[in-house]
């Protein structure tokens, strides 16, 4: 939707904008809740196995998956800055 050099965000049909920010501060997207790191951003996917194995072969910190039965499969993983992402598989 927009981007200069500082700025960029997406406006999606449904949900909510991501804003992405240049900024010289050490900083990341990651928070804390309970002292424990918390992701702002998900993935969904179809092959969780396959995208976690991706992601180890890209060198990623990856987490194991959780299987949640009903809701789904899980794991986190930190980018090379320490954002920490959600990825998702529901029940097939």
């Amino acid at each position: 939707m927009f981007r200069n050099d500082e700025l960029a965000y997406v406006d999606f049909a449904i949900g909510p904008s991501l804003f992405l920010v240049q900024t010289n501060d050490q900083t990341t997207s990651t928070f804390l809740v309970n002292g424990q790191d918390h992701y702002t951003i998900g993935f969904r996917v179809t092959d969780i196995e396959g995208f976690r194995n991706y992601l180890i072969e890209l060198g990623a910190e990856v987490n194991q998956i959780l299987d949640e039965g009903s809701i789904g499969k899980f794991f986190t993983f930190y980018d090379p800055f320490r954002n920490m992402f959600d990825v998702h598989q529901p029940p097939q």
